[in-house]
């Protein structure tokens, strides 16, 4: 999943003047399953919708994060 956010997305996407953006915000809003959601979206002006997404909108959204989880067997 490329978006933090798809929340963040929508937020950034209206204040955007991106050519494609209510196509975009039609598919994130009517679209609930996730995968075909990012499908229909890299579909979009030959893959340049995502592109476009990725590089000026999502930029401003990155936050890497790392947690590393430790598992113990507890005997009964």
């Amino acid at each position: 999943m490329l978006f933090r956010s798809w929340a963040d997305l929508v937020w950034e996407l209206e204040r955007s003047d991106y050519k494609l953006k209510d196509k975009v915000l039609r598919i994130i809003r009517e679209e609930p399953n996730l995968e075909k959601r990012e499908l229909k979206i890299r579909q979009l002006d030959y893959g340049w919708a995502w592109v476009y997404l990725r590089d000026k909108l999502v930029m401003r959204q990155r936050n890497s994060g790392y947690i590393r989880v430790y598992y113990e067997t507890i005997k009964n």
